[in-house]
């Protein structure tokens, strides 16, 4: 079996992507649970495997916390890649995103707003009046 796993954010929420490939290359299964860290991970695709009567795997992935995590265990053949050669991650998050928007309740992210450009000037101005009363770089405080 091969395995592609990485860790994917929605929102402000963090997923571990985990896509399981059979031996001829196709599709054998896809979850996406919530990010709780590398040793859950790690618990999580052993279990996977074990559900589909296999113990032992390729994993590739780009992030090195699951990385450094997979390499002691045995049985699975931890491998780092580029994000391209692991993008399918990616794909399948954002062809779910909606759904997992809607069932984890995740609230949005809230961008936040231009600064005024009085509040600029305002705060440029301060910073140089701060920078003056400092001695501009004269004095040791």
């Amino acid at each position: 079996m091969h395995v592609i796993t990485n860790v994917e954010t929605v929102e402000t929420q963090e997923f571990l992507v985990v896509i399981v490939f059979g031996q001829e290359g196709y599709l054998v299964d896809y979850c996406c649970p919530t990010y709780e860290g590398p040793a859950k991970a790690v618990e999580f695709i052993g279990n996977l495997l074990k559900s589909h009567g296999q113990s032992a795997a390729r994993l590739w992935t780009s992030n090195t916390e699951l990385y450094t995590a997979f390499l002691s265990v045995p049985g699975i053949g931890a491998e780092i890649k580029h994000p391209d050669d692991t993008a399918e991650t990616k794909r399948m998050i954002e062809k779910d995103k909606k759904i997992l928007i809607e069932f984890h309740e995740i609230k949005p992210r809230v961008p936040m707003p231009k600064l005024p450009a009085w509040r600029m000037w305002l705060f440029l101005l301060l910073k140089k009046l701060t920078e003056k009363v400092k001695g501009a770089d004269r004095f040791e405080i």
